[in-house]
């Protein structure tokens, strides 16, 4: 089921413990949207003016991606490959020798779901995360957490975790005390973990922390997966803030913010900070002109 809401004022959810539906549609730029001890599971697409997520609420869209697969290979891009049980790739790469599940998408934009793993014999791998696109014009208070995490798988037997999904935030001011989280599923038995996901934030000011926030490879007894790509964007100071992995690749980039690339080949950055796993891969001709 999708469900749109219009509405023109002050939309406030409470007290709800499960609003399960299969896409969120929300959109009025003048809108506030309140969530107070709820959770919303579900892909979400939401674009309003304040946005409020206490700390016992939750956005949540962990196994909301591509299916993993029964006896066989999962859905996706990224999918763990046949022969086994490995876990799928989006963020990064997944787990399975030269045929990983590969990394696709925009790390700059990220709005794919993530993939699902594959399983041998019966077993059934675990489902990808899913994607959260939230656009506040204003103010986005987060306390509590929005997930988009790749899903364990749903047999005890070995197979692969899925990857994670997409959460891309715009905000003109961030803040609160809560985080964001697209990580790997975990393997099943001795199958291969999911790979991370990828988080972009977009801001003008913020006092959130952003090192909460994980896109790390889901753990697991088998073969790694490599972590996501998270990256945060100060729009008004160009500053950039890199956590556990990320990925420098000139085909993509964001059009209309102050970041981007020079003629779509060099990224200019006032600063950048690394914090984490510290992973840079570079897989185009990218270059690097940091003051700081």
């Amino acid at each position: 089921t999708n469900a749109t809401i219009n509405a023109t004022n002050h939309i406030m959810i409470t007290n709800n413990k499960l609003l399960n539906i299969s896409v969120l549609h929300l959109y009025n730029e003048s809108l506030d949207f309140s969530l107070y001890n709820s959770k919303i599971t579900s892909n979400i697409n939401i674009t309003v003016r304040n946005l409020s997520v206490d700390s016992t609420s939750e956005i949540n869209a962990t196994g909301r991606g591509f299916t993993g697969g029964t006896g066989g290979v999962g859905t996706g891009p990224g999918a763990g490959p046949s022969g086994g049980a490995f876990g799928a790739g989006y963020g990064g790469r997944g787990t399975g020798s030269t045929n990983a599940g590969r990394y696709y998408g925009n790390p700059f934009e990220p709005k794919d779901k993530g993939s699902g793993g594959s399983a041998s014999v019966v077993d059934t791998g675990g489902s990808g995360g899913g994607f959260i696109f939230l656009n506040v014009s204003n103010k986005f208070l987060l306390d509590g957490v929005v997930y988009s995490d790749g899903a364990k798988p749903r047999s005890s037997g070995d197979a692969g975790g899925g990857s994670g999904g997409s959460i891309l935030v715009y905000a003109y001011n961030l803040t609160g005390g809560g985080n964001f989280s697209a990580i790997g599923g975990a393997s099943g038995g001795a199958g291969g973990s999911g790979s991370g996901g990828r988080i972009a934030l977009y801001y003008n000011y913020s006092s959130i922390d952003i090192f909460k926030s994980k896109v790390t490879r889901g753990t697991t007894t088998g073969s790694r997966a490599e972590h996501g790509t998270f990256i945060a964007l100060d729009l008004r100071n160009n500053i950039a803030t890199i956590s556990e992995a990320f990925e420098f690749n000139n085909t993509h980039f964001v059009n209309n913010s102050i970041f981007k690339p020079f003629a779509n080949s060099s990224f200019t950055f006032e600063n950048i900070t690394l914090r984490g796993g510290d992973e840079i891969r570079i897989y185009t001709n990218a270059s690097f002109n940091i003051t700081n």
